[in-house]
């Protein structure tokens, strides 16, 4: 086991989306591990949505099929990631885990939302290492899944402008032992909510304005130095002009950024009156920054009254079509065939208490290859949600599956035509999550009908699931909003080390009571902080 620690840095106020190699504290760190052995099944979940097209598509062979996922069996749940952070989040009515966990390696990683990457051994669970990387307010960590890359594991910061102005940030572990590479200066304002990408000797990564916790700055996308962490001179600017103060309308880019090989597709967000690129989605050249095409303006496109209706998921990229979601409650298809002016396909309403009546989704599609999975955001009044699932390139819905007291904010994962999420596994604002007398969460897998091939024993759940899952060969990981790490594994993937853990650790547990004033940071506007 290596255990890195970083001592917490002096907080230093910058210019604006400055940034540079090195910088933080110096890193406290145990005998470097020795003996360890290369994985014999080969895992691949790199980055949010297992890709750069963010498919969450698992290709390669696992073992699980329609015949075999029944047997799935929970091989170990690791409860003590950070329990210190459990105790900070309630106090501050966040959820613990919003980045999903990621496989490779031998490896499972997380991140939380104090600051605290882990990566735990994919076998046993037990802890490989640990960094807590410096942050100025105790929540103000991790909210972006991190990616891992060329060995190193690229981390965004959110960052805080209160109660010490210490922006966001992004840092590079080493994937293998948790030392820190580099990190880049902190931002004087803007927070770093985005899932990022690496492409082309460069980490690419959203910085979100316009909401309190931002300094009411101008979003954008920034670009660094994958080797060093330095700065690269372009940024894009969501909104090229701005009276800094303005609320809601700093502009935002704080959910995954996509990669087709040629542009990076993001959504934007708080351009609440129209400047520059309002609520869409924007094409961008990774080697300039340039703008390459706009694909869609979703901004009061339903007439639904709302000035919150940013493209708060992220953007599948799939035979050459582009979908998403926006908060204006529409799901969305485009043609890439002239990348500069894509063309639409359908539009289709999935949340019919959208804006003002409700709030449309922050999910992110995600496809077998014949489906894709879509879910109708948060309802309000009634606090449900569906997974839509429809046909690829189509938005004629096939079928649902409905939770009854919650959201479905991040993304399913598939394998073979099987299709893994949580359900009831998110707490809308102003509700408790369940806790001893509300719905037991479910973490389930489904066909492309929508109907349940697999289901999580219940008793083996302690919370709701914000992140989506992980399903690789060695098996399928997930984490819940209150930190616990479970990993769920076919009879042929479960060691002996495995089989002892859980049976002296696997006890059924007591789920935590939450309860939340407001739970997407950055993503709902000021009203509802």
């Amino acid at each position: 086991m290596r255990t890195v620690l970083l001592r917490p840095a002096a907080v230093v106020f910058l210019a604006l989306l400055a940034g540079c190699g090195g910088g933080g504290g110096a890193p406290t760190v145990a005998p470097a591990p020795t003996g360890q052995s290369v994985p014999a099944i080969y895992d691949d979940w790199t980055t949010y949505a297992h890709d750069g097209q963010r498919t969450g598509f698992e290709q390669l062979p696992t073992g699980i099929t329609t015949s075999t996922v029944g047997t799935l069996t929970l091989a170990w749940r690791n409860t003590g990631v950070d329990p210190a952070c459990v105790r900070a989040a309630q106090s501050a009515t966040v959820f613990v885990d919003q980045a999903s966990p990621l496989a490779a390696n031998g490896l499972v990683y997380v991140a939380d939302v104090c600051g605290v990457v882990t990566a735990l051994n994919r076998d046993n669970g037990t802890l490989v290492w640990q960094t807590r990387l410096p942050v100025a307010g105790s929540v103000s960590g991790v909210y972006g899944t991190p990616t891992l890359a060329n060995g190193k594991l690229f981390v965004p910061v959110w960052g805080t402008q209160s109660p010490t102005a210490r922006g966001g940030y992004l840092a590079a572990l080493d994937a293998m032992t948790g030392a820190v590479v580099w990190e880049t200066q902190p931002l004087m304002y803007g927070n770093m909510r985005s899932d990022p990408i690496v492409a082309n000797g460069r980490v690419f990564e959203g910085v979100s304005g316009g909401d309190p916790d931002t300094g009411y700055v101008t979003g954008g996308i920034m670009a660094f130095d994958e080797l060093t962490g330095q700065q690269i001179p372009n940024t894009f600017p969501i909104v090229p002009s701005l009276s800094i103060g303005s609320l809601n309308e700093g502009g935002g880019s704080w959910s995954p950024i996509s990669y087709d090989g040629t542009s990076l597709y993001f959504g934007t967000g708080n351009t609440k009156n129209n400047l520059g690129y309002q609520d869409s989605v924007l094409a961008i050249s990774p080697s300039t920054l340039a703008l390459t095409a706009t694909v869609a303006a979703t901004y009061d496109s339903a007439g639904l009254g709302s000035s919150d209706e940013d493209v708060g998921g992220g953007e599948l990229l799939w035979g050459g079509n582009l979908y998403f979601e926006s908060k204006n409650g529409y799901y969305y298809g485009y043609s890439l065939a002239t990348p500069s002016n894509p063309s639409a396909q359908f539009k289709t309403l999935v949340n019919l208490h959208a804006p003002p009546g409700g709030f449309g989704a922050i999910w992110t599609p995600t496809t077998n290859g014949a489906v894709i999975a879509v879910s109708s955001g948060y309802n309000r009044g009634n606090y449900n949600s569906d997974l839509d699932v429809f046909p690829v390139g189509s938005g004629a819905k096939i079928c649902k599956l409905e939770a009854t007291n919650s959201s479905l904010y991040s993304y399913a994962a598939f394998v073979n035509g099987i299709g893994f999420t949580g359900i009831d596994n998110g707490v809308p604002s102003g509700t408790p999550d369940g806790g001893i007398t509300g719905p037991a969460p479910w973490f389930v897998a489904f066909d492309n009908n929508c109907g349940i091939l697999w289901k999580a024993n219940p008793t083996d759940i302690l919370g709701y699931f914000y992140a989506g899952p992980a399903v690789v060969e060695s098996g399928v990981y997930a984490i819940d909003n209150a930190g616990n790490v479970y990993a769920w594994k076919l009879p042929s993937r479960m060691t002996a080390s495995t089989l002892r853990r859980r049976e002296d650790s696997i006890q059924p547990g007591k789920r935590l009571h939450f309860w939340y004033g407001h739970y997407i940071p950055g993503h709902l506007g000021p009203h509802l902080y």
